[in-house]
């Protein structure tokens, strides 16, 4: 699945190798809202590179969607198998475009097409990430619980898993 239409301005296009995306998403990760919560710093371009490239092949265990709006790129969503179920992340890189319900609006197509392919969805927001949390929830997510872990630079977070049943 290369390419996922939602709606006829609204399409999930599977990210390819090409410097354009890697430097569209180095520009994303410099957003504070985006790093605040997905990474937790600003990503350089080598280091963006060095995390998707590998997500662009055919046989990777994190498919990368590119999120278009009217053909324009404006974030991703990812997903990993687990054992039981599908783990999905999502940010809108685009930050004028947060808070119109886009986010909403692909979180419920891509937890549904996954829903069909398996019985359960994750996602695991940080607990601060009050924003995420409301959109999941109006998605049909529920908040399975609240765990500690350590961040992608080594802090301990809060995080809530929250799940969406077929």
């Amino acid at each position: 699945m290369n390419k996922i239409i939602i709606d006829d301005n609204l399409i999930l296009q599977r990210l390819e190798d090409t410097e354009d995306n890697y430097l569209l998403l180095e520009k994303w990760y410099k957003e504070k809202e985006v790093n605040k919560y997905f990474e937790q710093r600003e990503l350089s371009l080598e280091e963006v590179r060095n995390k998707y490239r590998e997500r662009t092949k055919e046989n990777t265990n994190v498919p990368v969607y590119m999120i278009e709006l009217d053909n324009k790129k404006i974030g991703i969503i990812q997903y990993t198998k687990k054992e039981d179920a599908y783990e999905v992340d999502i940010f809108i890189g685009e930050t004028n475009l947060l808070n119109k319900g886009i986010g909403t609006k692909v979180i419920k197509f891509f937890s549904n097409y996954l829903l069909k392919l398996g019985n359960k969805v994750i996602m695991c927001p940080l607990k601060e990430n009050k924003r995420a949390i409301k959109c999941y929830e109006k998605c049909g997510f529920i908040i399975e619980k609240e765990y500690e872990d350590i961040d992608t630079i080594g802090n301990k977070q809060i995080y809530v898993e929250m799940i969406k049943l077929y």
